[in-house]
């Protein structure tokens, strides 16, 4: 068995071990696959894989593993997080896996924060989850914003500059007001300022964690870029990727789990106007090829946005799921509307996975 990136086995690994409850060092080889050892990873995954077969029999782990999409038919009691995006979900099995990392991927003003935001949005409205939402470019004030937008369906440029009717007004308190006892608990909203050491992100986690003790949790961070890590190599490149391992390390953690994690981040300049190939997604960063999940967006066809919604624009998102270190991806259109962080999967959109030996990517 060859494994690319040990950080894409991770999740793998995590889950297997504790589907198979392992005593005899099975744990012990995980720790160790954590610290980037291809060789332990293996042997780790070579020894869970086996303990699994033991429970649920060789046909069932042999047609999971050849799936990256399908969960294990024993797993319905592994919590995940839907997302808005029908195609998505389906693809991965419902939601995102407790222990995954996921990525959202793209340039300047394509709409990462307004993603990020329709993702957690759901998570609160169709799951139990707690969310934990922190961010390093914008004030307190301006992330309940968003959340208000989305509620309320008015622009949120509206609400922050207090140009809301009386009407409007009363509108928004009354969907605030349908949702305090639900979310109450459960929404947790932090600016925490740029340059910002990693370990602070771990620190709002553990305090988020010890109120509300097994429950799932979703990190939500924005924005990644902006964090560094505790020791500082003198490299940008290096110091990116610190971080983004500690951040999915964080999704292993016992005493933080069961625990997903989103993250926003910048794609590179090259990937400016077009719709960013799968292959460069997976393999091009770094930080890219710790996680399990990439959405990366760009700006979808000009004249489908002249034909959708006002306000609304076409987002073109290319969804990239890593797995044993198999890549398979799929590409979907997306109805977008930025002041209400809305985002809804287009008519004319959708796809199916497709792995990279099988396509070849513009």
């Amino acid at each position: 068995m060859s494994i690319v990136s040990p950080h894409a086995a991770l999740g793998e690994i995590a889950r297997l071990a504790k589907l198979a409850e392992l005593r005899n060092g099975g744990l012990a080889a995980y720790e160790r696959a954590t610290s980037g050892d291809v060789v332990e990873a293996e042997k780790a995954l070579q020894r869970m894989s086996e303990a699994t077969r033991q429970m649920h029999g060789d046909e069932e782990e042999e047609d999971w593993l050849a799936d990256p999409a399908k969960p294990p038919s024993c797993a319905g009691s592994i919590e995940r997080i839907p997302l808005p995006i029908p195609t998505l979900n389906k693809h991965i099995g419902g939601g995102v896996f407790a222990g995954h990392m996921g990525l959202i991927l793209a340039t300047t003003n394509i709409g990462k924060s307004a993603a990020l935001v329709s993702f957690t949005y759901h998570a609160l409205v169709h799951s139990t989850a707690v969310v934990l939402h922190l961010a390093t470019e914008e004030t307190k004030h301006e992330l309940f914003s968003r959340y208000d937008a989305r509620l309320s369906g008015f622009d949120r440029s509206r609400i922050l500059s207090n140009d809301l009717e009386a009407h409007e007004r009363s509108q928004l308190l009354a969907r605030r007001a349908s949702r305090a006892s639900d979310w109450k608990g459960r929404l947790n909203v932090l600016s925490i300022g740029s340059d910002v050491d990693v370990g602070k992100v771990e620190a709002h986690v553990e305090a988020v964690r010890l109120k509300s003790p097994g429950r799932l949790l979703l990190l939500a961070m924005d924005t990644g870029d902006d964090l560094r890590p505790a020791k500082p190599t003198g490299s940008s490149w290096q110091d990116q990727g610190e971080v983004y391992k500690r951040l999915k390390n964080l999704t292993q953690e016992p005493r933080l789990a069961p625990l997903v994690v989103w993250v926003t981040t910048q794609a590179g300049r090259e990937w400016e106007g077009k719709v960013p190939p799968a292959r460069a997604v997976s393999k091009s960063y770094d930080k890219a090829r710790k996680a399990d999940l990439m959405v990366a967006l760009s700006a979808g066809d000009s004249e489908a946005s002249g034909m959708l919604g006002k306000g609304n624009t076409a987002i073109d998102a290319t969804i990239v799921k890593s797995r044993l270190g198999h890549v398979k991806w799929f590409r979907v259109s997306l109805e977008a509307n930025m002041g209400t962080s809305v985002f809804t999967e287009h008519a004319s959109g959708g796809g199916s996975f497709t792995t990279d030996e099988e396509e070849e990517y513009a």
